[in-house]
């Protein structure tokens, strides 16, 4: 059972993520705009801002082939998502320290960083204790339900 709602939760996240993102990496030429009027060359606006989404589209898809491995129950899938996770949660801090962010789309948030890598780390423990929720199969079991007559 939280096989099925944790692959079911995690892939549907990617989706949703991947889409929103793919839709934002597509409006970037109306985002050139925008940089305009805070005075910034649009190009490297334009770029930031395809790089950026493009990054977390990537994460995105991640996670979604993450959740879709929990529901065909293999183990890697926990392992795929946490580091998606992990990824999209440190990913604007890493940007920061070498340097490439300067825009406020681009900047580190704490709270976000926090939830992100406390849900890394509960799916890396999932990974860990695969046992409990992803047995392994044996092949003299069935996988269908038999009757008890």
């Amino acid at each position: 059972m939280l096989r099925k709602v944790l692959g079911s939760m995690v892939a549907s996240l990617g989706a949703v993520a991947t889409a929103l993102y793919a839709y934002a990496f597509t409006r970037a030429s109306s985002m050139a705009g925008l940089a305009e009027g805070i005075g910034e060359d649009p190009a490297t606006y334009v770029f930031h801002w395809q790089f950026s989404t493009g990054l977390y589209a990537a994460l995105g898809l991640a996670l979604l082939v993450g959740g879709c491995l929990i529901l065909a129950r293999h183990s890697a899938g926990a392992i795929v998502s946490a580091v998606a996770i992990f990824l999209s949660g440190t990913a604007s801090w890493i940007t920061s320290v070498i340097g490439f962010a300067r825009y406020p789309f681009e900047q580190p948030n704490v709270v976000e960083t926090i939830i992100l890598v406390g849900l890394s780390g509960f799916l890396l423990l999932l990974f860990l204790r695969r046992g409990l929720w992803n047995p392994p199969a044996t092949p003299d079991k069935s996988l269908e339900r038999t009757r008890e007559r």
